[in-house]
């Protein structure tokens, strides 16, 4: 299903746009003018569009088809709203819900559905039953409304109005979708599947209801009809830039191919050409063979009328045949009707004849003539009794006999001589003499199977010479004409008058060249320059031995002129043959004025003597201009001559010398010079040899100065050393001087990443380089990113490249040793060691350099720290080519700092607006290909279709480094559909971070189970919250999309250090480097272990990369809560939503930048969870949204183990999650061997110091060697400075305060200074204003049975004060102990009976008294009344749980609970009850205060005590 944005324009007034760019992924209809309603009061209606696709192909089975029946498996897996309910009661009281929610609906009729915006989510069948009494337009209402926002709810919308099935609410569509394949989706994916639709759900109904309110606060702006316009407009002109792009590549592709094959000729014209080919040819041949003609027959004389004229009708007809059988084969009309024109020349008999054999042949075989049928000797009987029976060429006779060869390009004779002298005894004949595919005629020869003169001594000497088996050296003797003698005589049956050919046609040369071969016994060969056709000996693949380049050289001297010689692989040639031909040469000035080309490659029998004659050859040949001699092995003593000679030579301008043997010795170095130093080339191919490091810079030196030099081709030329970049990047980095080269080929020379980013640097400017040819090359994904950076580069010449090949290299290579540097275009900051020797560090410095002017930064700025082996140093200026002059020795160690140039540049970004900082930090720091380069990037990519390796190596490469708009990603998306869905998977990081982008990238994929699985995979992704990114990321950074996520984490991180560097704060990251990132690790390995700081550390694109991010920014002033009306409606939601608890908190990740929350808030939300991992994922995301933070300890004391503080103190940051506001009863453990936990036991000995010496109890410190210290003389006053506090260790302890010792104003400064807390909010924070606040697990378990006494007594913990005191023989305001045992004796308190009753009582009357006066003051007491404040919050917290889930009558509840019937729950049972309808909080509490008889069960009378606990009801509107 192709839903490309081009597609999905509106056509009846409709187009998607995002409600928000971040968070939850919505589309919002775009409504005609009767329906806009820009109420800001009104909901946000997240609304689908099923007319928005034109074409689409159904993904999702018929529903009927599919309905039954499923297998438990997939049932169990993908069913539709399968959670489980709690009992059979809860389940029972669910639907009774739903049902009324349904009976209300119904009976509000179409009013309901017309003002209505947002209803309950209802399953099929009750949506069936409901539109039984609905309208169609009330139903169409009724589903837009049941349909949510998202990714895939949007993909089945489509799809359903493909299907027309709109009826299926999209959780339906779904399971009959997977429920079709099962295969794909079974077990984890299924499960993501509908995991993934119920999360948009969701996420859907959350949003709803947050964005109405902050609508109505003003928070949120208004939606307005002109922004779902500039929506429109925005997709109308990627459609168009769409459009724009696909026709400008198709007009460059034809471009590139006019200008390689250029237009063909007309069809005429070349018939006609090949006519006269053959004609020629014909009169070459019957001057060959006289002796045909002795062997005809005595003729009359009335054939003799006929003799002149039998010869060209013989030839005419032939033709005439040959291009029937090929006009009627092809059908061509303009063949046919010159076919008949041809025969109506023919005499009348031969008309007669043929007419008559036509019509003897069926009317579908007509002329389909085949080899050696019945009809072709037929037709041959005929010519041969109307011509006299003359003997004619045999080449006349075969063409009839084949069907035509190609037009374009006349296939040679044989593919090797070596076969037709095997078939020596074979009469030669103007016909092909290979299977010729089914085209027009051609002029090539073939051999004929008839009988001819038998073989001489000579003959078979020389066949013997030749066999390929047993193949000796030719003697003189052997080259030796041979005479007619030699030739036995043929028995003849008659004598009758010589009589001379018709060679009106035949030039003097080709006679001398037809005795030549007769003299050597070798057969002519047809080429256009032995029949005088052309004056260019063109003889490639000819199989040519040395007598047949004898015999063409015996014909020299009567040629006028030579154009050409190309004896290109003729591998049996030798001296014995080359020499002569060569002096020859050189005899004839006349020849050598007009020779232009000489090619020999691959005739690797040319030895020393050939190669003198060439010598002695070239300076006379003054107006050659392409020599080619590959392939043939240039001995050491010639090779310097040889290259003096091509380099001095006048008119050369094409040199090829490759696999010639040159490189590794002395000499290498002056041959280069001298090929490198003409004045004429302008193209060289030295491929194929074998070059080093000297002999590369040797190149260079030369080639900058060279400017005629075109072409260079290098082909697997580069040396191998171990352990050593590539040779060729000496070269390469000299090319940056030269201004001439149009092309180079680098092929198979082992460049890998590092010189490739050499030739980035050295080709950037470039003026004339167009074209470079990479093929096989190991550039891996880095390697091509420098590539394509070229590529893409205003300024660079570059168009066209060759990559095949080039996806062997690893992306990790460059990260094996510490030492090696790698330069990322994105985050180029870190520590450099550079090796100015190396071509590749000089390049990675002066890129730097380029980064700091991009930045506008200044070198001093942007270079810190800077050590040089060879002082002093200084920063390079630009060279005459503008590129930086950069030393060649020495070692240069530096930090590239770009923090600086992030604070200059984003100054003007609020500090807490990271998605602003990171689409400009991306947009600037990420490679923009220009536009008008963005053509030959994507006609490259169209260029590698069907290559599934070089295809993933390229969208790899333009991922993580090039900032991409969604024309282009569609483009590639067309031009290669095979790798559809890996370019969207893998280029969709690299769009921009809104709405409208990542919808319509994912509309790209073209079925549903595509998008599905690639949902799978980018999961982080599409979960990353950029503008609240506290949380743990576990990303495999081989997959792009969990590479981006971990790229912006680390340039976050650089952003909040520049942030609060600027601000002046304290540093409490966790390794005191400023980094906001904890607990990183790499392939399973602390990264602490090997870099210091993280902005050294380079990521590799590989590996596993696992760390915990947390924001220092905080709520500011002015931040609102939601509502509790609102937050409860949300966790209702939850509750009713089936999605999975992990699923729950993707949601609430999702949403979390869009809202704050209060104390109250999360402690309500971690009661929500069951696992104690989920509660503390719930607290981690939420903590940067939290209000007042100074009542933090509301929910803290949710976390009952000191386990789950400890992680969370690992997660959030010991210093961060310190409890500076209230830190009574804080039991820690510190490591001093981290810096922040070093930080926090200072912060704890500070505030000791600040508010009483004692505070800190049981303290004692453990030694790196095991030993204990109990420190009896106190903690020292020295570790209030971190810096004395020891730098190994454990310290541990708990802090306690009296109420009436606490330095609130204090404990505010520390939290601004080292919380990050914001000032404005808490200067405005009175103590009334702090909810002072114990947990349940706090106090000694004696403590909360007295509570329990308590609670069930008096309203409040003053009143039970005052009635002790009231009780107290003594009139004071203090409680003593004998007091304090006295009143419990008088209040009948019975919980502490026994032996030990005075020693219980003493520990709590000491809990009481933490100051150890000996009495309790109100203020202690009122300790008492933050545990009775927990107390009473617990349970109105759980019966709030019960009344979600029950309802108003908590008999529903009580029924629920009490499955059995019995009427009552022991504690066990009540335990399990609870834990069943899915309350996470604290049950024994709630238990102890029902259980107001203390007799170990609650029955339905004490149960009812919780009436008094449910909130009053709410007045309506």
């Amino acid at each position: 299903m192709a839903m490309g944005f081009a597609t999905q324009l509106p056509k009846t007034g409709r187009a998607i746009v995002p409600d928000n760019p971040f968070g939850m992924t919505s589309v919002v209809r775009l409504l005609s003018d009767q329906d806009v309603n820009v109420d800001d009061s009104e909901k946000v209606q997240n609304a689908k569009d099923g007319s928005m696709c034109s074409s689409q192909e159904s993904q999702a089975p018929s529903p009927a088809s599919l309905c039954p029946p499923v297998t438990p498996s997939i049932a169990s897996t993908v069913s539709p709203r399968s959670r489980k309910r709690p009992s059979e009661r809860m389940a029972h009281r669910q639907s009774l819900r739903r049902s009324n929610t349904t009976r209300s609906l119904k009976s509000e009729g179409s009013r309901a559905f017309s003002k209505s915006r947002s209803i309950a989510r209802l399953e099929q069948a009750e949506l069936e039953d409901l539109a039984a009494e609905l309208t169609h337009t009330q139903h169409v209402k009724v589903m837009e409304q049941q349909s949510s926002s998202g990714v895939l709810a949007d993909y089945i919308e489509r799809c359903k109005a493909a299907d027309n099935s709109w009826r299926l609410t999209n959780e339906r569509y779904l399971y009959y979708y997977l429920h079709s394949r099962p295969n794909t989706f079974l077990g984890e994916a299924g499960q993501h599947a509908t995991g993934l639709l119920l999360r948009e759900q969701l996420e859907s109904d959350l949003m709803c209801s947050i964005v109405a309110e902050r609508k109505k606060e003003g928070v949120m702006p208004p939606t307005g009809l002109s922004d779902f316009i500039a929506q429109v407009r925005n997709i109308q002109n990627m459609k168009s830039t769409l459009a724009t792009i696909t026709a400008s590549i198709h007009n460059w592709e034809m471009n590139v191919k006019m200008l390689e094959f250029g237009y063909k000729d007309d069809q005429d014209v070349v018939l006609t050409r090949l006519e006269d080919r053959r004609q020629l040819h014909e009169s070459f041949w019957s001057m060959y063979h006289d002796r045909a003609r002795d062997e005809r027959k005595e003729r009359s004389l009335v054939e003799e009328a006929h003799i002149e004229g039998g010869y060209e009708t013989l030839a005419r007809f032939s033709s005439a045949v040959e291009q029937q059988l090929w006009a009627a084969e092809h059908r061509c009309p303009g063949a046919q009707k010159k076919v008949t024109s041809s025969f109506t020349k023919l005499p009348v008999k031969v008309t007669q004849e043929l007419r008559g054999l036509e019509n003897q042949t069926p009317s579908a075989s007509r002329w389909k003539l085949r080899p050696c049928s019945a009809q072709v000797q037929r037709a041959q009987a005929v010519l041969r009794d109307v011509l006299l029976h003359r003997p004619a060429s045999a080449g006349a006779l075969r063409t009839c006999q084949k069907e035509l060869p190609g037009l374009e390009r006349p296939k040679p004779i044989l593919p090797e001589r070596k076969d037709m002298i095997r078939s020596m005894s074979s009469r030669p004949t103007s016909a092909g003499s290979v299977a010729r595919s089914r085209a027009r005629p051609s002029s090539a020869g073939s051999w004929s199977t008839l009988p001819s003169r038998p073989q001489s001594a000579a003959v078979g000497r020389l066949r013997h010479l030749t066999h390929p088996d047993k193949r000796v050296p030719l003697t003189e003797k052997d080259l030796q004409p041979m005479s007619c003698e030699a030739w036995p005589a043929t028995p003849q049956r008659s004598r009758r008058p010589q009589t001379a050919p018709n060679t009106r046609h035949v030039p003097s040369s080709c006679r001398k060249y037809l005795q030549e071969c007769h003299q050597r016994a070798t057969v002519p060969d047809t080429i256009d320059f032995n029949t005088g056709l052309s004056s260019k000996l063109l003889a490639q693949r000819r199989g040519f031995t040395d007598h047949d380049l004898l015999a063409i050289t015996g014909m020299l001297q009567d040629r006028e002129h030579m154009e050409e010689i190309n004896l290109r692989e003729n591998l049996s040639l030798t001296d014995a043959g080359i020499v002569p031909f060569f002096e020859q040469l050189a005899k004839g000035e006349h020849l050598m004025e007009h020779l232009r080309k000489m090619d020999f490659k691959l005739c690797k029998g040319m030895g020393c003597r050939s190669l003198e004659s060439l010598l002695r050859l070239l300076p006379v040949a003054r107006h050659l201009r392409e020599i080619n001699v590959s392939g043939v092995q240039l001995g050491m003593k010639l090779q310097l001559r040889f290259c003096e000679t091509l380099g001095a030579h006048p008119s050369l301008t094409f040199m090829s010398l490759a696999r010639v043997g040159l490189g590794g010795h002395c000499l290498t170095g002056k041959c280069l010079r001298h090929l490198f130093g003409s004045a004429t080339n302008k193209k060289l191919d030295l491929s194929w040899n074998v070059f080093n490091k000297q002999e590369f810079q040797v190149m260079g030196d030369y080639v900058d100065a060279n400017l005629s030099l075109e072409h260079l081709l290098l082909d697997n030329c580069a040396g191998y050393t171990v352990r050593k970049d590539t040779p060729i990047s000496e070269l390469v980095e000299k090319l940056a001087f030269n201004k001439a080269l149009r092309s180079l080929s680098v092929c198979t020379n082992r460049i890998d990443s590092r010189a490739a980013l050499v030739i980035e640097d050295s080709l950037e400017g470039h003026p004339r380089l167009s074209r470079l040819y990479l093929r096989n090359n190991p550039l891996g994904i880095m390697g091509l990113r420098s590539i394509l950076r070229l590529l893409c580069r205003e300024q660079s010449r570059l168009s066209r490249l060759d990559i095949e090949g080039c996806h062997g290299g690893k992306s990790g290579d460059e990260v094996v040793s510490e030492t090696s540097q790698v330069f990322s275009f994105t985050n180029p900051g870190g520590k450099y060691v550079l090796d100015l020797t190396i071509p590749y560090d000089r390049s990675l410095c002066r890129m730097l350099y380029e980064t700091a002017e991009r930045f506008e930064l200044d070198h001093s700025k942007a270079f810190v720290n800077i050590h040089y082996s060879k002082p002093p140093y200084q920063h390079p200026i630009r060279d005459s080519i503008g590129q930086y002059k950069v030393r060649r020795d020495g070692i240069l160690t530096f930090t590239f700092n770009v923090e600086s140039a992030i604070a200059a540049k984003w100054s003007e970004i609020a500090d807490d607006d990271f998605v602003h900082f990171l689409n400009s930090h991306l947009e600037m720091m990420r490679f923009t290909p220009h536009r008008i380069k963005m053509r030959p990037l994507l006609a490259n990519w169209k260029a590698i279709s069907g290559m599934h390796l070089e295809q993933e190596t390229f969208l790899s490469a333009l991922a993580s480094d090039f900032n991409m708009i969604l024309p282009y990603l569609e483009y590639m998306v067309r031009a290669c559909p095979e790798a559809s869905n890996q370019t969207i998977f893998r280029l969709i990081p690299s769009l921009r971070r809104d709405g409208i982008s990542l919808f319509a990238a994912t509309a790209l994929f073209r079925k549903m189970e595509d998008l599905l699985l690639a949902m799978r995979e980018m999961e982080a992704f599409m979960l990353f919250n950029p503008q609240n990114p506290t949380g743990h990321y576990k990303l495999k950074l081989e997959n792009s999309t969990d590479f981006a996520v971990a790229q912006q984490l680390l340039l976050l991180d650089r952003w909040e250090s520049v942030v609060n560097k600027r601000r002046g704060r304290h540093d409490v990251s966790q390794r005191g480097n400023q980094s906001q990132m904890r607990n990183e690790c790499y392939m399973g390995r602390s990264l602490h272990l090997s870099v210091k700081l993280l902005t050294e550390w380079v990521m590799p694109e590989f590996g596993e990369f696992e760390c915990d991010y947390v924001t220092s920014t905080h709520p500011k002033q002015g931040s609102k809560p939601l509502s509790d009306e609102l937050w409860e409606s949300l966790m209702m939601a939850m509750y009713d939503s089936p999605c999975a608890p992990a699923d729950r908190l993707k949601v609430l990740k999702t949403i979390s930048h869009q809202i704050f929350l209060s104390s109250l808030h999360i402690r309500q939300m971690v009661g929500f969870f069951r696992s104690d991992a989920d509660r503390e994922e719930a607290l981690v995301f939420f903590w940067p949204r939290l209000v007042d933070k100074y009542n933090a300890k509301v929910f803290r004391v949710r976390f009952e183990k000191q386990e789950d503080i400890v992680r969370l103190q690992g997660r959030l940051g010991y210093v961060s999650f310190f409890p500076f506001i209230q830190p009574e009863n804080a039991v820690f453990r510190l490591n001093l061997n981290v810096y922040e936990e070093r930080l926090a036991a200072s912060l704890y000995v500070t505030l000791m110091l600040r508010e009483s010496p004692g505070n800190i109890k049981d303290p004692f410190y453990q030694k790196p060697d095991g030993s204990i210290d109990n420190l009896v003389m106190g903690v020292p006053r020295s570790w209030a400075d971190w810096k004395q506090c020891p730098s190994e260790g454990i310290f541990s302890g708990r802090y306690t305060c009296a109420p009436e010792n606490r330095d609130v104003n204090f404990r505010r400064r520390l939290a601004e200074t080292y919380g990050y807390y914001d000032s404005k909010i808490m200067a405005g924070v009175t103590e009334q204003d702090i909810k002072w606040w114990t947990g349940l697990t706090e106090p000694p378990p004696d403590v909360l049975d007295l509570l329990e006494f308590m609670i069930s007594r008096f309203q409040n913990c003053d009143e039970a004060f005052w009635k002790i005191v009231g009780l107290s023989d003594v009139k004071t305001q203090l409680i003593t102990l004998r007091n304090f045992s006295a009143a419990l004796k008088a209040m009948e308190c019975g919980k502490f009976k026994g032996a030990d009753e005075t020693q219980r009582l003493q520990a709590i009357f000491r809990y009481l008294d933490p100051g150890g006066e000996g009495s309790i003051s109100f203020n202690e007491w009122r300790v008492l009344g933050q545990l009775w404040n927990e107390f009473d919050l617990t349970i109105r917290e759980f019966v709030q749980f019960l009344q979600i889930a029950f309802g108003e009558d908590l008999q529903d509840a009580w029924s629920a609970l009490d499955d059995d019937g019995s009427g009552e729950l022991s504690e066990q049972e009540w335990d399990e009850a609870v834990a069943k309808i899915g309350y996470f909080g604290p049950s024994r509490v709630i238990f102890a205060l029902l259980d107001g008889s203390d007799d170990g069960d609650i029955s339905v009378t004490e149960f009812e005590v919780l009436e008094k606990y449910k909130p009053p009801p709410k007045e309506e509107p």
